[in-house]
């Protein structure tokens, strides 16, 4: 009796559960439906509230952009500045020179 009452309570969450992802779908297909009516109508027809969302997200939009933008201006900033270039060459300078003159002595073993 015990599990006849679990197996039943089971099978009611389970129907339950069905209703409900039913009901969410339905309630995505109306919303979708009645979303693409309202994008495929002009922009003269749109109510103020839609308008002024559009321009307050394309105006979030502008914003993000030009917050990253700033922020890699100001990476390459810190890394022109951070950088030592003088110790750069110097380090280039003797790594090549180093190359160049290690083919040279390997000419001269060979010999």
């Amino acid at each position: 009796m015990a599990g006849d009452g679990a197996e039943a309570a089971e099978r009611e969450g389970a129907r339950e559960a069905e209703e409900g992802a039913n009901e969410d779908e339905e309630a995505l297909l109306r919303f979708a439906r009645y979303s693409e009516a309202r994008l495929a109508l002009p922009w003269e027809q749109r109510t103020l509230k839609e308008r002024v969302l559009y321009r307050v997200d394309r105006l979030f939009l502008v914003l993000v952009a030009l917050f990253v933008l700033v922020l890699a201006v100001e990476m390459v900033y810190k890394a022109w500045y951070v950088t030592s270039w003088g110790r750069i060459y110097h380090s280039l300078s003797a790594f090549f020179t180093y190359l160049f003159r290690q083919e040279d002595d390997e000419e001269l073993s060979e010999l």
